[in-house]
């Protein structure tokens, strides 16, 4: 129960006002932030550790103004997703989660369509001045040669040809996803901003780990089928990647480093508890993101057990259908 996040009521407020304790004057009795006690009353999740303090700040029981929350499974939230993630694993009626690259052909294909994202994203940065920051990463990601790129994603297909997949609906290729197992030394590196993508070798790269590199998720910047419904398959198709490399779901010791250097991936890392860290990638200035499950933010704490409960969820449903 300690490890769950908890929720504070109204009644916080009130047992607050009864003492006549301010949020500054409740933050040093606590040894909290006044920024922690804002959050505790306005009914945002907090640690269990958080409401102990306040409790005894108050001279009271924290469950006289908390509770633990609960979680559900946010595939529960998403039936389509979920429907969408068991036809793949159990039925493969009518939909195919990420085709996994088998041959340079395919290999090819997939850095085609990173060029164009990169093409895309290039002249988007360049029209919106608020998008200045990404100038750089883009300019360089731009002059790069395919050749360049298709030698990094080769390395990277040889060491792990679980690694990358393209998403098709029909026979139009509508994203992409790369999701790589790292060895520890790497990932600290990759996480620090020590090392980029481009500099990593096959021995960087393991078959399953609990360090993984989300380096890729997007649409085909063509694609004629709605964005929302891409998404969504992107969304299926990386959830049961990163079940599938992942080593072991059940421990909270599982890291994932991106980077934002697509301007619309920002929303879609934080939505899935990712936490902008202070580095950013060496070559390419792109701000690095981690999912953290020992992340001290609150809301990202509460996305990260919903994403973990949801990999559960698909391995189990996995290892099910391999044991049919």
């Amino acid at each position: 129960m300690k490890k769950k996040l908890w929720r504070c009521s109204k009644r916080l407020k009130e047992l607050s006002a009864q003492r006549e304790l301010s949020q500054e004057k409740m933050a040093v009795k606590a040894g909290l932030s006044r920024r922690t006690v804002q959050n505790a009353e306005a009914g945002k999740d907090v640690t269990y550790d958080t409401c102990c303090r306040l409790a005894k700040a108050l001279a009271c029981t924290v469950e006289q103004f908390a509770s633990p929350v609960q979680l559900v499974d946010p595939l529960a939230k998403h039936p389509a997703v979920l429907h969408r993630v068991e036809l793949a694993i159990c039925h493969n009626n009518g939909f195919v989660v990420g085709d996994k690259c088998v041959n340079k052909e395919d290999i090819h294909k997939f850095v085609e369509i990173c060029k164009k994202v990169d093409q895309d994203e290039f002249r988007r940065v360049n029209k919106d001045r608020s998008l200045a920051k990404y100038n750089q990463g883009h300019r360089l990601l731009n002059k790069e040669s395919f050749q360049v790129t298709l030698e990094q994603y080769t390395r990277v297909w040889k060491a792990n040809q679980e690694s990358l997949r393209m998403i098709r609906l029909g026979k139009e290729i509508v994203g992409i996803t790369a999701v790589i197992p790292l060895t520890a030394r790497a990932y600290s590196e990759v996480r620090s901003g020590r090392r980029d993508f481009s500099g990593l070798t096959q021995r960087d790269i393991v078959s399953t780990g609990n360090r993984l590199l989300l380096e890729s998720a997007v649409a085909t910047p063509d694609t004629s089928f709605s964005l929302k419904r891409v998404a969504e398959m992107i969304r299926s198709t990386l959830l049961i990647q990163i079940a599938r490399l992942a080593a072991d779901l059940h421990s909270r010791d599982i890291r994932i480093v991106s980077f934002d250097y697509i301007t619309t991936l920002v929303k879609r890392l934080v939505a899935n508890g990712f936490v902008k860290t202070d580095a950013k990638m060496a070559k390419y200035g792109f701000e690095i993101y981690e999912f953290d499950p020992e992340t001290d933010d609150p809301e990202a704490k509460n996305r990260v057990d919903y994403v973990l409960l949801s990999l559960r969820h698909i391995r189990h449903l996995l290892d099910v259908s391999q044991n049919a």
